[in-house]
């Protein structure tokens, strides 16, 4: 396949001279192609989608010092470094030198030109470029405030709804779906390329690929879904002509984004071969990082607490005791979240980025959570006193509001829990034969 050289990305029409003098480049994140997200927002089906408009995304990221770009077709991914950025000759553009640094590439990607400027499409920050997976007329993108399998849950599935039985089904906005047949995360298939209907996946070893899939189509406001047929004839994925399950919606559309919007805030260097201290830079904000004997690259901080200096001069400090580099701010950069450990035990704490006031907490202990924008998932663990006995904490799905605070999920809670340790309890417990279909609960009564 042959790639497109030229690369015109279009930013801000209001940029002054001034402004462009230190080359702005995209903001990190995932960006989809407007012509195609309005009509998979219009057809709720990424077969139908595809057949009126190209699918395609970029997703930008820093790191190694460096700014990275995916074009992605959902089929194909190409992807590309920036090895140097200029203003350029027009007010608001930017002129790029780009290289294919990782995944594969041909002789033709050793050296991509690139212009791009960002304009603000009412309040939304849009990007007007060539860039794609052929040589193509420029195409606008728009940022998204979460991430492209987020964005597309909400679009096509997420919602309540209930079966002709009357039992529930809920395909959350977090990705995390609820049915009468257990919790499971859930990911929509935005590659059409294989498909002969539209369909959804979960892991599951047990299945073809790992991923159980199950096919789904709207009528009206009823979401039928269907097994899925591997069909060596057709398509390699269909649908089977009947659907097993007729949902009815029953609440209302789902916000845009009712979470506060969690993404991780790196540390760094404050210049090149310092290590006494480190930092965080948010838009409103600065935290520091002290480290204990200046060890180069730490993964552990003890010293002290963390210096947050706003803006506007104030500034306040907290105390995680010990903390590593697992920090993350909300959308507001009001809140600032942080695994702070003692000993054996460890929490995810939630801290007020004004005030250095604790708001909130969920214990982590024994194994890393994972922390989306608006979910917090930890997996439980068992700290063993012999072979047969430990001290365990429940696995636990939280929600998270827009205030970042956290609520449990109890019922998704206390299945996730059964699952792993082959029975449920809701806060640390002596349990015996974890992990067994012989595990007996031997802590206290809920209250």
């Amino acid at each position: 396949m042959r790639w497109g050289l030229a690369l015109a990305i279009v930013l801000s029409a209001q940029w002054t001279s001034a402004q462009v003098a230190g080359p702005q480049l995209p903001a990190p994140g995932d960006w989809v192609s407007v012509p195609y997200a309005d009509a998979l927002t219009t057809s709720r089906s990424p077969v139908a989608a595809a057949t009126t408009e190209t699918p395609l995304a970029l997703q930008v990221a820093r790191r190694d010092g460096a700014t990275h770009i995916a074009v992605t077709s959902f089929h194909e991914t190409r992807r590309l470094r920036v090895v140097s950025s200029t203003p350029a000759a027009a007010r608001g553009e930017v002129a790029l030198l780009l290289t294919s640094g990782e995944g594969r590439s041909s002789p033709s990607d050793a050296n991509v030109q690139a212009r791009m400027r960002i304009a603000d499409d009412r309040g939304a920050e849009t990007l007007y470029t060539s860039l794609g997976m052929d040589e193509g007329a420029e195409r606008r993108y728009r940022r998204l405030t979460v991430s492209l399998d987020t964005w597309a849950a909400r679009v096509l599935l997420a919602g309540d709804y209930h079966d002709a039985q009357g039992r529930p089904w809920v395909f959350g906005a977090d990705r995390l779906a609820a049915t009468p047949d257990g919790t499971f995360d859930y990911r929509v298939a935005l590659d059409p390329s294989e498909a002969g209907c539209d369909y959804f996946e979960t892991p599951d070893r047990a299945a073809r690929g790992g991923q159980r899939r199950t096919g789904f189509a709207w009528r009206g406001r009823s979401l039928e879904l269907y097994r899925i047929v591997y069909d060596a004839e057709g398509p390699p994925i269909s649908c089977a002509p009947q659907p097993f399950a007729v949902l009815t919606r029953r609440d209302a559309p789902v916000p845009a984004d009712p979470s506060c919007g969690l993404t991780r805030l790196p540390i760094t260097q404050v210049s090149p071969g310092q290590w006494e201290h480190l930092e965080s830079r948010a838009r409103t904000f600065t935290l520091r990082h002290w480290n204990h004997g200046s060890a180069p690259n730490p993964t552990a901080f003890t010293e002290r607490g963390i210096l947050v200096t706003r803006a506007d001069g104030r500034s306040c400090e907290f105390d995680p005791t010990i903390y590593g580099r697992d920090l993350w701010v909300d959308r507001s950069e009001t809140t600032i979240a942080v695994v702070a450990s003692s000993g054996s035990s460890a929490e995810l704490q939630f801290y007020d980025a004004t005030t250095c006031a604790l708001r909130g907490r969920i214990d982590v202990s024994g194994a890393e959570p994972e922390v989306g924008s608006g979910v917090v998932r930890h997996p439980g663990a068992c700290e063993m006193a012999d072979t047969t006995r430990g001290t365990c904490t429940p696995a636990s799905y939280w929600r998270l509001d827009a205030t970042c605070t956290p609520h449990r999920l109890d019922a998704m809670s206390d299945a996730w829990t059964r699952e792993r340790f082959g029975i449920a309890f809701w806060e640390p417990s002596e349990i015996s034969a974890p992990f067994t279909p012989n595990a007996r609960w031997l802590g206290a009564q809920r209250r």
